[in-house]
């Protein structure tokens, strides 16, 4: 997680995406991981990739029972994709 960080500071998305990709293939039950990647992705301006990742996020902290916070911020993000999109309702 730390190193996907680093590279995401750096503005390396696609080897910050692989780091993810990494972290979460030892620990597939942190939805950090997965909101760290869809964070990238709203970066890159993917929003449909950005709603993909923290919706597995959140069902990840979901059943893991990650702290509310964690699962507050996903879902902004997520709001924030969706807003981005246009896709929300006035």
């Amino acid at each position: 997680k730390s190193r996907g960080n680093e590279l995401y500071k750096a503005k390396k998305f696609e080897e910050a995406i692989a780091a993810y990709d990494e972290a979460i293939a030892l620990d597939e039950t942190n939805m950090m991981f997965l909101s760290n990647k869809a964070a990238v992705y709203f970066t890159q301006k993917n929003y449909d990739k950005c709603i993909e990742m923290c919706n597995s996020a959140m069902e990840v902290g979901k059943a893991n029972m990650a702290p509310f916070e964690d699962r507050s911020k996903c879902l902004t993000r997520c709001a924030k994709a969706h807003q981005k999109k246009g896709d929300l309702g006035t």
